[in-house]
């Protein structure tokens, strides 16, 4: 008998698409990180920016920005979800490139952020 694969918030087969790791992990994971709706930012209404360089450059915006104020200034965490057959590490990247974008374009103080 397999021993099924789960985590705090719900099985891995439970992880069929992209969709149904931001319901089922990734908005779970966030409210456990007291990042209440307030305090988030949806693919919906994040504005994509243009990042990489030549042939790799692409117009990107990830599924999730959390702030720490409710003006939804200077973001803290970006998420990029992904599903669960793709890489993990391909979300971090895209997410890192995102965040050092709009990092570059902040007013000090900047924020530690987190990907």
């Amino acid at each position: 008998m397999t021993k099924q694969t789960k985590n705090k918030y719900c099985s891995l087969s439970s992880l069929r698409n992209e969709s149904d790791v931001e319901q089922f992990f990734v908005i779970p994971l966030l409210a456990d990180l007291r990042f209440s709706p307030d305090y988030l930012e949806t693919k919906a209404t994040i504005p994509d920016v243009s990042a990489g360089k030549g042939k790799k450059k692409k117009s990107y915006a990830p599924d999730y920005l959390a702030y720490t104020a409710r003006n939804k200034v200077k973001p803290v965490l970006v998420i990029d979800a992904k599903h669960p057959d793709e890489k993990a590490e391909d979300g971090v990247s895209d997410a890192q490139l995102y965040a050092s974008v709009i990092r570059w374009r902040m007013a000090e103080p900047k924020p530690e952020q987190y990907c």
